[in-house]
């Protein structure tokens, strides 16, 4: 596993691989073989080749697009690294300060692409420094259903996967084998030509700031309105994360409020720019205060579950205006998790536009 990895890091990055992007790939294979998941992501990297080949669509959940590993391996679609620009045909990286996500760095011309997330490796696959921290992940992965079905009869009877731990979980909606979770999920077309075409950054941040969704009637003429892809990141990360404001906001319209009625985070003194929108953000801001990575990891998943900070870190950061909203939320998802949908519903998006336009030349053609 390795040496595949080495591969592909030659692959995508040529021989001059920056110091920072070697010592997340060596970090994350420690963690890897801490684990003992070497097998299993060899298994996944196997069965990406198969779906890629098929143009069977699928998409990773959770915190699993936190891993480059898995990115380089194809099953990610999510480049977890800081902002960057990046040359596919010389294979190059120029890291930018520009903008927090690399879909909202200015466009360069080609063969130049924005990308990077900025999202910490410690999301998925803890730290390994403590109990806490000593996880082993799950790599969840989102399927059509007929392909769903048919791979797991796969893994039901093919040796390769012989060993390993085989449950059906959720009422048989979803299946377990070893570390892998598969589910199936109706919104993803059985088959699809473009689905694995490269991602514009611009058109992907275009397409999010016209097309976003939130549980939240946002007033526009306030802040809360995202203007950047990070900002619609954020705003998916806040509504569809157990929100508990989003309750609030609900019963108030069962109570008969008029439909007219905007609210922003501003209502609920909160705003946009404080708020953590993922607990990844609780991780980078306890963090940045000077505690230790395990501590920090603790943290965050404590408010990721909804039991919010502990009440000795209460009392070290009581000043910070993250902290009731820490408090308070129910629960929060992992910023890799919001990425990964984003991109699935631009994917869908673009299908169904090009669907469109097939449709219509084909009503020209008939009409002549």
């Amino acid at each position: 596993m390795r040496q595949l990895i080495e591969k592909k890091l030659q692959e995508y990055y040529g021989r001059n691989i920056p110091v920072r992007i070697l010592d997340r790939v060596s970090f994350e294979l420690k963690r890897m073989e801490e684990c003992g998941l070497s097998r299993e992501f060899f298994l996944l990297h196997r069965l990406v080749r198969v779906l890629k080949s098929r143009q069977i669509p699928f998409y990773l959940g959770g915190e699993a697009s936190s891993s480059i590993l898995l990115y380089l391996l194809g099953a990610s679609s999510v480049n977890p690294l800081q902002a960057h620009y990046y040359n596919p045909i010389e294979r190059k990286i120029e890291f930018s300060d520009e903008a927090e996500d690399g879909y909202d760095l200015p466009d360069r011309s080609a063969p130049w692409i924005s990308d990077g997330h900025n999202v910490s490796a410690e999301i998925f696959w803890g730290t390994g420094s403590s109990d806490e921290g000593n996880i082993c992940p799950n790599i969840s992965l989102r399927l059509p259903e007929r392909a769903f079905s048919k791979i797991r009869r796969r893994m039901l009877t093919d040796a390769k996967y012989d060993g390993l731990e085989k449950k059906d979980i959720v009422h048989g909606r979803g299946f377990q084998c070893g570390h892998i979770f598969l589910s199936g999920n109706m919104a993803l077309p059985e088959k699809e030509i473009t689905w694995y075409y490269p991602l514009s950054a611009k058109k992907v941040r275009e397409y999010e700031l016209q097309n976003f969704s939130t549980a939240l009637r946002l007033d526009p003429n306030t802040d809360a309105i995202p203007k950047t892809f990070l900002g619609v990141l954020r705003i998916f990360g806040l509504t569809r994360g157990s929100w508990s404001h989003v309750n609030n906001q609900r019963t108030a319209e069962n109570s008969g409020m008029n439909e007219e009625t905007y609210f922003s985070l501003e209502d609920f003194g909160y705003s946009l720019d404080v708020v953590p929108a993922f607990y990844d953000d609780v991780f980078d801001m306890v963090l940045r205060e000077g505690y230790p990575e395990e501590e920090a990891y603790y943290e965050a998943k404590r408010v990721s579950l909804g039991r919010g900070l502990s009440e000795r870190t209460k009392d070290v950061l009581y000043d910070r205006p993250e902290i009731p909203w820490c408090n308070s939320a129910i629960r929060l998802y992992s910023k890799a998790h919001a990425l990964e949908y984003l991109l699935m519903d631009y994917r869908i998006f673009r299908e169904e536009g090009r669907k469109k336009e097939r449709i219509e030349e084909a009503g020209v053609r008939e009409n002549k």
